[in-house]
């Protein structure tokens, strides 16, 4: 089911106990904006999305064969059928095989960057709108330390949220904190 006016799916949002999970580890009475809820959940599905394809360069691999076989079909169908061109029933299929085309240049144009690069960065976009989400909630960028390594309700509900989105792929602890380090020296 697409949004009217929209060719893209709905975001998918996080269930209920989800965000019963997040909000339990806020700070007590803490009331982020919409825009901060939006913000974090917009953050997830571009995370999600980018974990849910292949990797890119299979994609375009993918895209490629696909337009060839589609572009020989039609080709076939013009052959095999020639009315239907006469009629002009051809039209919107070769206005969907010019947007397929153009969808595989778009992936073979991208830079060679491997899959492990962009999902890194996905999960920077995602950690950072995890962090303003935080701060919307009025939570500070504190860390504490104990002999386990980062501790304290910062890298709990980093935790918790980053093992919602991410499951088995979550930074772990040092990781997070570390990432916290960074965000506040800038």
């Amino acid at each position: 089911m697409t949004t009217a006016g929209s060719d893209y799916p709905p975001l998918r949002n996080f269930t209920a106990q989800e965000w019963r999970e997040i909000i339990a580890t806020l700070s007590k009475g803490a009331a982020p904006t919409d825009e901060a809820w939006l913000d974090l959940v917009i953050a997830a599905n571009v995370y999600w999305e980018i974990r849910s394809g292949p990797p890119l360069k299979e994609q375009a691999k993918l895209m490629v064969e696909a337009v060839d076989h589609f572009r020989a079909g039609l080709d076939k169908i013009g052959v095999a059928a020639p009315q239907f061109q006469f009629r002009n029933q051809l039209a919107p299929v070769t206005v969907l095989l010019t947007e397929l085309a153009n969808y595989r240049d778009l992936l073979e144009g991208i830079p060679n960057r491997t899959s492990a690069q962009i999902t890194r960065s996905r999960r920077e976009e995602f950690l950072e709108a995890a962090l303003k989400f935080w701060q919307a909630c009025g939570g500070s960028l504190r860390l504490s330390r104990s002999g386990q390594g980062p501790t304290g309700p910062l890298i709990g509900y980093l935790v918790t949220v980053t093992d919602i989105v991410m499951g088995d792929a979550a930074p772990a602890r040092e990781t997070l904190a570390a990432f916290v380090k960074k965000r506040r020296q800038r």
